[in-house]
């Protein structure tokens, strides 16, 4: 990523602000050959018409545009591959059954999502009433695209010891995400992962515009503050190696 991804040599507190907002507010492409960024939301919404209509391929198509991008939601939410496997069978399933209830006046990705995030509180709930302690973090190693918004210089393909470093960073990331109260983890991943709008998320959410904006902006407060002692190892490492 360009130097404004934060990982440029930058002094104190400003060098971890820029690192976070750079790490978690992100404007680069994610990645390459996901049907699901280069679908308009027309389409989707003309699959969800046809489904309607009795139209059982338009479901499979659904299904091939978002069963990725819902894994990775599901897997941020619970941090769990096969409870997120088991949540994004569950979501499609309701998606099935309830198709009917899209009425076609938002965009269906905005449907999606809605169903996929109560599905997620859902199973969060039961599961702290069943679990006696935490479960260990994990990462989902075969979910890139973290990895990919954190790149150095578009284009360039990072040294050995970079992607390491990249690496690193990514897990951590995604662990302090992870820690986040559910409100704040969910507005994170909405705005910053899945870039949706503050619209958008406020109909997720089911709550107003200065509700979500507020979230926001405490979550990245707490998010800032979880990775400040490792970013200002990050750069201290940076410099030693000059």
């Amino acid at each position: 990523m360009a130097s404004n991804s934060g990982l440029a040599t930058q002094g104190g507190d400003g060098y971890i602000v820029s690192t976070v907002q750079g790490a978690v507010s992100v404007s680069q492409t994610i990645v390459k050959g996901k049907a699901s960024q280069n679908q308009s939301r027309e389409t989707a919404n003309d699959l969800a018409r046809r489904l309607q209509e009795g139209n059982e391929s338009a479901f499979d198509e659904i299904f091939d545009l978002y069963q990725r991008k819902i894994y990775n939601l599901c897997f941020r939410m619970v941090q769990n591959r096969e409870e997120a496997s088991d949540l994004t069978q569950e979501v499609f399933v309701k998606v099935h059954r309830s198709i009917s209830q899209f009425r076609g006046d938002s965009h269906f990705y905005t449907w999606l999502y809605t169903v996929a995030m109560n599905t997620c509180r859902n199973r969060l709930e039961k599961l702290k009433k069943l679990r006696s302690r935490e479960r260990p973090m994990v990462t989902d190693e075969n979910d890139n695209s973290l990895e990919d918004k954190l790149a150095f210089e578009k284009g360039q393909a990072p040294s050995p010891t970079a992607r390491m470093e990249q690496a690193e960073l990514r897990k951590l990331i995604e662990q302090a995400i992870a820690t986040l109260p559910e409100n704040f983890r969910s507005v994170i991943l909405l705005k910053e992962i899945e870039h949706m709008s503050y619209e958008d998320i406020a109909k997720i959410m089911d709550c107003n515009l200065g509700t979500v904006k507020s979230r926001l902006n405490r979550a990245r407060l707490q998010l800032r503050e979880k990775l400040k002692p490792v970013l200002h190892h990050h750069l201290y490492r940076q410099n030693n190696e000059k």
